[in-house]
């Protein structure tokens, strides 16, 4: 399923493992839901069955140890479908966090692809990697001098 965004990633092998570690995260979290939504199906774990148990021993006048008990089930059973969302939670979020690498590397790469460098958007402010190769003679003229280098530097001379 999310073969492309390791295939978006296209050169950057740095990355590659970080994306396959995600993909993997997300598999072990939909496999943890699949496995909570198997125990929630169990006849033993259907909470209205569970609620019906404690009224009818509760009609019949059980001991408060059968009613204890039937209650505590019904606990359990909130406490396996809160795991159940917070499965679904966490497998949505990384849904979404694989499909904002995927395109960012599809940007990542249609830029490459069209103008050799890369752009990207980040926080409203718009970042631009240009090669090395293009950088020629650039730097004396935008390294910024403070005022507080040490005597013989050469920051913001030139």
């Amino acid at each position: 399923m999310f073969g492309p965004v390791l295939a978006a990633a296209g050169s950057g092998r740095a990355a590659e493992p970080h994306l396959r570690a995600h993909v993997d995260r997300l598999a072990a979290a939909e496999a943890r839901l699949a496995e909570l939504d198997r125990a929630l199906a169990r006849p033993d774990l259907d909470e209205p069955a569970a609620r019906a148990r404690i009224r009818a021993l509760e009609q019949r006048g059980a001991g408060a140890g059968a009613i204890a008990a039937a209650t505590r089930r019904l606990h359990t059973i909130h406490r396996v479908r809160d795991l159940r969302a917070a499965a679904v939670a966490e497998a949505d979020e990384l849904r979404e966090s694989l499909a904002q690498q995927r395109a960012q590397a599809e940007l990542a790469r249609l830029s490459r692809a069209e103008r050799g460098e890369c752009s990207q958007e980040i926080g409203g402010a718009r970042l631009r990697a240009t090669p090395i190769d293009r950088l020629e003679g650039v730097t004396e003229s935008v390294t910024p001098s403070t005022g507080n280098e040490p005597a013989g530097s050469d920051v913001g001379e030139g």
